[in-house]
């Protein structure tokens, strides 16, 4: 800046001051901040500047509207934007990237989801329903087999009610017979209760030994022609039991009663040692 504080008498408005050269700066706004706030304040207080100031910015306006006004080119806006472009795509820090491949789209990935999804809950549906048919299949086969149980429990029941109506009924007939069967030992181990009229008898056991699973007890009628089979027959586990049975031939042809420990399903003749025997 060249500014003074005062101006020398006899510089006029086109002499060489220095002052005169930032007024011309400052009325064409090419003065700094800093120049344009110390002629705002030598204006303030000198009028003569002030004048001298609005010559020049006067002068700035005629010189603005005497320049002929000039169309640029027509190929100018796009000869920009071409350069712009290009200086864009070699200073482009993308323009290297190499792109990755692009993921599968969205649809294909929800259709995979979706056809997944169908086939585990095809595979789970399928062995929930294998389970399923497996239990029934169980379910049934426990009902049926509780069914026989039933049925046999029930044909034991009514043919124990039947032995012991037949029992009652021989026992209290005055024609009936009863036959003690004894062991070695002397203990009774069985009667027979029986009428010689009739081809029925009820034996009733008491405290017989525990058979094992692949043994059996056997009642024979003992006579002329040996013993003959009427029946085979198993206790509780206290060893008790009553059952009637069938008698094939005439009592006045038997003149023995026993019993002997058979192999399960029984045996045609004796292979033991009768446990206990009764003479008619």
């Amino acid at each position: 800046m060249h500014m003074n504080d005062g101006l020398d008498p006899g510089t006029g408005p086109n002499g060489d001051d220095p002052l005169h050269d930032d007024l011309a700066a400052f009325s064409l706004g090419a003065a700094d901040s800093s120049e344009s706030a110390d002629i705002e304040s030598l204006l303030a207080e000198r009028p003569d500047l002030r004048a001298e100031a609005a010559r020049f910015a006067a002068q700035a306006t005629v010189l603005l509207s005497d320049v002929p006004r000039r169309q640029p080119p027509p190929d100018l806006k796009a000869r920009i934007l071409a350069a712009a472009h290009a200086s864009h795509e070699a200073h482009d820090p993308t323009s290297s990237i190499v792109p990755l491949p692009q993921p599968a789209r969205a649809s294909s990935n929800l259709r995979s989801t979706l056809l997944w999804l169908t086939s585990t809950a095809a595979v789970v549906l399928l062995a929930l329903s294998l389970y399923m048919f497996g239990e029934v299949n169980a379910l049934r086969s426990e009902r049926a087999n509780l069914e026989s149980l039933r049925s046999d429990l029930t044909q034991q029941v009514n043919s124990m009610y039947a032995d012991l109506a037949m029992a009652v009924d021989l026992v209290m007939q005055n024609q009936s017979r009863r036959v003690e069967l004894m062991s070695d030992d002397g203990e009774m181990r069985a009667m027979v209760v029986l009428q010689p009229e009739m081809h029925e008898a009820v034996i009733v056991t008491h405290d017989l030994p525990a058979l094992t699973p692949d043994q059996t007890y056997q009642l024979w009628l003992i006579g002329p022609d040996g013993a003959v089979s009427t029946g085979m027959f198993n206790t509780d586990p206290e060893g008790d039991m009553t059952k009637v049975f069938k008698v094939a031939q005439p009592w006045n042809r038997v003149s023995a009663l026993g019993i002997s420990v058979e192999p399960r399903g029984g045996s045609d003749a004796p292979t033991s040692k009768p446990l206990a025997v009764g003479e008619l």
